[in-house]
């Protein structure tokens, strides 16, 4: 898989165009995050339960496609923005939101992250990291390109889709991967991926939809495994050759099988001490959980708390 990878922030809104709304006495706090992040499969719902039942809030989500429709909503409503926290910007996206001045400082201790980049940051509080690949149908596609910059120079490689940089956060990265790795020679690259190109689509869902449909062999999306089966064995992410600081490649259940991904983490993985959240490919999963029971760690139920929970997307 070729990768770039990014970290997806937290940020607080300096001023909202109203005051916090009254229900029994418990405030509303607004968070603008993307769609999948509310969605019954995604965190926000359980979240939602745990946080309200300690801060004595509501909680009241608005939803958009990711973090760059949320930062153009931003920008659009300004200081008249009913926002108290923004949730799901990433790492391309701080310095122009910094620039609409809505942003407050976080005054939160982020001494005990552990993230395999430094963080400093005082208005944006990362929660999670992860890098953008382009996943290829097998079946169509038995022998991918090996980098970035085989996908963007070949003359033969094939068609593919990916999302608006306008719009779209992993088109966003995209557009940076390429100055990234091409440099002075990205405009020409650019106009020979224009000739492969199937579509640029708004956001990554419409893009990966065509995916499934058999429309490209191709497709741009964010990464949750190294090496992702999908349609029956035929889906997976294409090998990469461009080296990326901090990154552990390979599938998590040979990390945790050759001890890296403990060693990195500096926690044993066992029933004593680690709670285990899964999420991403089901292969992966269901290899992780296999490999997690043999050290005694079982399924997290409500009415039996074991050491593993799993959010499932698909």
């Amino acid at each position: 898989m070729f990768l770039r990878r990014c970290a997806l922030l937290a940020a607080v809104i300096a001023t909202s165009a109203a005051a916090p709304a009254l229900s029994a006495d418990q405030p509303t706090l607004t968070i603008y995050t993307y769609n999948s992040f509310v969605a019954e499969w995604g965190p926000g719902p359980a979240l939602q339960k745990d946080f309200e039942a300690t801060c004595g809030c509501k909680i009241e989500w608005v939803s958009l496609e990711d973090g760059a429709a949320l930062l153009s909503r931003l920008k659009l409503e300004g200081d008249q923005t009913q926002a108290d926290i923004v949730l799901g910007l990433d790492t391309n996206l701080t310095v122009e939101t910094k620039a609409t001045g809505l942003i407050a400082p976080h005054e939160v201790d982020l001494s005990a992250l552990k993230l395999p980049i430094a963080w400093t940051d005082a208005d944006f509080v990362p929660y999670d990291y992860g890098w953008f690949a382009f996943v290829y149908d097998s079946q169509v596609l038995p022998n991918p390109p090996q980098s970035l910059a085989e996908l963007a120079t070949a003359a033969d490689a094939p068609k593919l889709i990916y999302m608006d940089p306008r719009t779209s956060t992993p088109g966003l990265g995209l557009l940076l991967w390429v100055k990234d790795v091409l440099g002075n020679e990205a405009s020409g690259a650019w106009a020979n991926l224009a000739r492969k190109t199937l579509t640029v689509t708004k956001g990554w869902s419409e893009g990966y939809g065509l995916f499934l449909k058999g429309e490209a062999p191709l497709v741009l999306m964010r990464a949750h495994d190294c090496i992702t089966v999908l349609m029956g064995g035929r889906e997976k992410s294409a090998p990469y050759r461009e080296a990326h600081p901090g990154a552990l490649p390979g599938r998590i259940p040979a990390l945790i099988a050759d001890g890296r991904l403990e060693a990195r983490a500096g926690v044993p993985l066992t029933a004593d001490n680690a709670h285990a959240m899964l999420c991403g490919n089901p292969a992966m999963v269901d290899d992780v959980q296999a490999m997690l029971a043999t050290r005694g760690m079982r399924r997290h139920r409500r009415r039996e708390p074991g050491h593993i929970t799993v959010e499932t997307y698909w």
